[in-house]
């Protein structure tokens, strides 16, 4: 069957559209509305106007969502995810004389709620002061309710820990389904702490793992991809609905609805679309290293997928293409990268991809069998990492030159893929 054509606007061109202007309105809010208002008056000269409508948008959330002034409030807000004592916050309203809309997340260190543990989910009210963009330094947290379907994560890390009882294999099974791996500088020397912060990749792997056991049991296309939607996006819960697995779920969610409805669509168009929604609902993700990473990582694995149509191939390029999208934004933020990561990724890659296999079935199965070999695999993993952790990392802090470099190595490697492609077979 023919797929229906489909025409939507461009996203990538308003999702970089929209980076410009809220990254203006974050030095002065009258030019980043100027800005927008420009950009909508050149759409209209070029009678573009379904793009000009888009950017408006963009306007009427620099009006609508306040910033939180720097000072002791009272917000409103409900706990996504939490660690120890460390709780990510989504900040719906602030009182400043009268009660303001905001939506924000936040992160706060607090432990002195003792009477009754913090759980995922709960409504708080929360007295404290912002830190700086993402932190309050909290002085009071009161809950306002106690059930929540976000409790669930509780309920499995309970689970696995109970299972599992070696505190490296906990946190390595843990993270690799989660994410907020807690032994950070081990694998940071190496260069592979992206594998176990929850992303695009681990996302893919579990709809893989659903997709495969739905389609066992339902013969329907459409009921088999409206299924593995909806289950893929309640896995949102256990990640805390971190930047990268919120994209990766949107991402797959948007794509299967297009094939539901029989249309055409492209993968990177989608995934500036997802970037543009993103935004405008919360601004500040543009100071989140996690979504810059995110959105990097992800539209270099997408652009070399396209490219390339050999299945062998991609397995190793694809690992590597991720590499080169977050090596900017890694020198630029940590001021530091390790190179073996990009050779210890495609190694490592389809090992942490059995360790979430494993990670469920712990979750639903007390073995000792299980339990033992889940072990192995994760010690193996960092007795492996060991051969590499006295590489020096590369230091940079001269931001000009991080560009420079990476502009280098991202024409290199586009010459690389360019030698890499084989002319597809004809139909």
């Amino acid at each position: 069957m023919l797929k229906k054509e489909f025409k939507i606007p461009y996203f990538f061109e308003l999702f970089i559209i929209t980076i410009i202007t809220i990254s203006i309105s974050k030095i002065n809010a009258i030019a980043g509305i100027l800005s927008a208002i420009a950009f909508i008056i050149l759409y209209l000269i070029k009678k573009n106007y379904t793009k000009s409508i888009l950017i408006i948008p963009i306007i009427l959330n620099m009006f609508l969502i306040s910033d939180i002034p720097n000072k002791s409030l009272g917000m409103l807000g409900t706990i996504i995810d939490k660690d120890d004592g460390k709780y990510k916050i989504m900040i719906n309203k602030f009182y400043d004389e009268n009660w303001k809309k905001t939506n924000k997340i936040y992160i706060t260190y607090y432990s002195k709620f003792s009477v009754e543990p913090l759980k995922n989910g709960q409504k708080i009210y929360l007295y404290g002061k912002k830190h700086n963009n993402n932190i309050i330094k909290t002085d009071y947290i009161a809950t306002k309710g106690n059930k929540s379907i976000l409790q669930i994560k509780d309920l499995i890390i309970n689970q696995l820990k109970n299972r599992l009882k070696d505190p490296n294999t906990f946190d390595i099974v843990k993270s690799s389904i989660m994410g907020n791996i807690q032994n950070k500088e081990k694998f940071k020397k190496t260069g592979t702490l992206h594998l176990f912060a929850v992303s695009g990749f681990h996302v893919y792997i579990i709809y893989f793992i659903i997709s495969k056991i739905i389609n066992l049991l339902i013969y329907k296309k459409n009921i088999r991809l409206i299924l593995s939607t909806i289950i893929i996006n309640f896995y949102l819960i256990l990640t805390g609905f971190s930047a990268s697995s919120l994209r990766a779920v949107l991402l797959l969610s948007i794509i299967n609805i297009f094939k539901i409805l029989n249309l055409q669509y492209d993968s990177l168009n989608i995934l500036s679309l997802i970037g543009y929604i993103n935004l405008i609902i919360i601004p500040e993700n543009l100071q989140n290293i996690g979504f810059l990473m995110s959105y990097s990582a992800t539209f270099m694995i997408l652009y070399t997928n396209k490219k390339l149509n050999n299945s062998k191939i991609k397995n190793i390029i694809i690992p590597i293409s991720a590499y080169i999208g977050i090596f900017p934004i890694s020198l630029y933020s940590f001021g530091e990268i390790s190179l073996s990561g990009i050779i210890i990724t495609p190694i490592i890659s389809p090992i942490i991809g059995l360790l979430i296999l494993l990670g469920f079935f712990n979750i639903l199965i007390n073995s000792v069998i299980l339990q033992s070999f889940t072990n192995t695999i994760s010690s193996g993993i960092l007795n492996f990492l060991k051969i590499f952790e006295n590489i020096p990392l590369l230091k940079i802090e001269n931001n000009f030159l991080i560009f420079i470099i990476w502009c280098i190595i991202f024409i290199f490697y586009i010459i690389i893929l360019n030698h890499l492609i084989k002319p597809r077979p004809l139909r």
